[in-house]
């Protein structure tokens, strides 16, 4: 018995041999995908809803491994602002962001990756626990990061205090079957040493994940090196941050002996090809990461 088929498509498994099946099926019970394969393994099962896939490809969810889903709300403002973050981003966001704005802003960047047959998401924003509400309510699978950022931020003054709302997510989303909770230091270049260390603390206590944006501009580069002589990939490092509990997104302005570092302690990276475009920020090296086994 089944309680969905679909059938007539070409299904691609993405496993590990890349299988293929022209025409394939897929049944699905209880919630779960209980097997895959060529149509015939569909004859003969009693199905409650058949969905008919012909012409069309019949694969897993994609994952979008880093967003800021609330800020579709901002899409096109600014985008011919020089140094858009510090110039225009950062000042609307602490005149109109709030719990409210959170939640339908990342209801609507949730609607929109669902439609773009993304079922998981990697977030980080301010009023997080608004975000893991929205992707929740919709169905898909989230890790949900509480931003800390050395400013004065939307749902935080301090450094200090948004990791207490860290905390509350933590301890508030634990076990959720959809939702990961997480931390999410804003970058190395805007927290200081010792909140990182804290954000390593919590982290290894709680067993949660760390996203971050990593080697994204020239100028977080200079930063890093101006303040202890080091790549931003090697500062973290040196804070034991790095590891496999670790996303980062971006990692554009990263040399040989970065990418080793990443690959020795299992970061996982995410290049974000079309925002560093729009930004003309540069491009990651991924074949050198992915060669390295990053």
């Amino acid at each position: 018995m089944a309680d969905l088929a679909i059938t007539g498509g070409h299904v691609l498994t993405i496993d590990a041999e890349r299988r293929a099946f022209a025409p394939g099926a897929v049944l699905v019970e209880g919630g779960a995908v209980t097997a895959v394969g060529p149509s015939d393994i569909a004859d003969g099962v009693p199905v409650a809803r058949t969905v008919d896939a012909a012409g069309c490809i019949v694969l897993p969810g994609m994952v979008n491994a880093h967003t800021h889903a609330a800020m579709t709300l901002f899409r096109g403002l600014g985008d011919d602002e020089p140094d858009r973050l510090r110039r225009f981003i950062w000042p609307l966001e602490a005149k109109t962001v709030d719990a409210d704005s959170v939640l339908d802003g990342a209801r609507l960047g949730c609607l929109e990756m669902a439609l773009g047959g993304v079922t998981c998401l990697a977030d980080m924003y301010f009023f997080e626990d608004r975000v893991a509400r929205a992707a929740a309510g919709i169905g898909l699978r989230a890790v949900v990061g509480q931003t800390l950022i050395g400013h004065a931020a939307p749902d935080a003054a301090t450094p200090a205090e948004a990791l207490d709302r860290a905390r509350a997510l933590l301890a508030d989303w634990r076990g959720h079957p959809l939702v990961t909770p997480a931390l999410a230091p804003h970058a190395p270049h805007t927290l200081d040493d010792a909140a990182l260390a804290d954000v390593r603390d919590l982290a290894g206590e709680a067993a949660a994940p760390v996203l971050i944006h990593l080697a994204e501009t020239e100028a977080e580069v200079a930063a890093i090196g101006a303040r202890c002589g080091l790549s931003p990939v090697a500062h973290l490092d040196r804070l034991g941050l790095l590891g496999p509990g670790l996303v980062a997104a971006h990692c554009i302005h990263v040399d040989a002996a970065d990418i080793a570092l990443l690959a020795e302690r299992g970061v996982g990276v995410a290049h974000n090809a079309v925002a560093n475009a729009k930004a003309a920020k540069g491009v990651a090296p991924v074949p050198a990461l992915r060669s390295a086994g990053v």
